[in-house]
């Protein structure tokens, strides 16, 4: 699609000009118009004839209240709570320290033997961490930094 130049037209061009009044004066004028047109209507429907005596009520209403019922009783409040106690903490009781003899008795005479099972064991740990290590997978192309959510 190619796009034409036309010449500018401006509001000094006189023909322009002359239909630019010619469109303000129609325009106004059917705007009057329809505003007398609305009035007129608006007028003529509240000034309508109507016959009240037509349409009459069938009985006029016979009901009265004679006596008010009396009002309702309040509710017992919270006037007769009273506040609850917090309840009081239980010191913990103070065990005695074993006797100096006691501690001697229970500890075993010979470390080196505890020392050697810890050793151990602390070695078997190692060992099952780094097998389990060894055996895990990396899948290629995965993320292998610190992962976050």
């Amino acid at each position: 699609m190619t796009a034409t130049l036309l010449p500018a037209a401006t509001l000094l061009d006189p023909a322009l000009h002359a239909a630019a009044a010619k469109a303000g004066r129609r325009t106004r004028r059917l705007l009057l118009v329809a505003l007398a047109l609305s009035l007129l209507v608006h007028l003529a429907a509240s000034l309508w004839p109507a016959d009240l005596a037509s349409a009459p009520d069938a009985t006029p209403l016979t009901a009265t209240i004679t006596e008010l019922p009396p009002p309702p009783t309040p509710a017992a409040t919270a006037a007769a709570a009273k506040p609850r106690p917090k309840p009081k903490r239980a010191n913990p009781v103070a065990v005695p320290a074993p006797p100096v003899e006691a501690v001697a008795a229970v500890v075993p005479p010979d470390t080196a033997a505890a020392d050697a099972a810890a050793a151990e064991a602390r070695d078997k740990a190692v060992a099952m961490a780094e097998s389990v290590a060894a055996e895990a997978a990396v899948t290629p192309g995965a993320a292998t930094g610190n992962k976050t959510l």
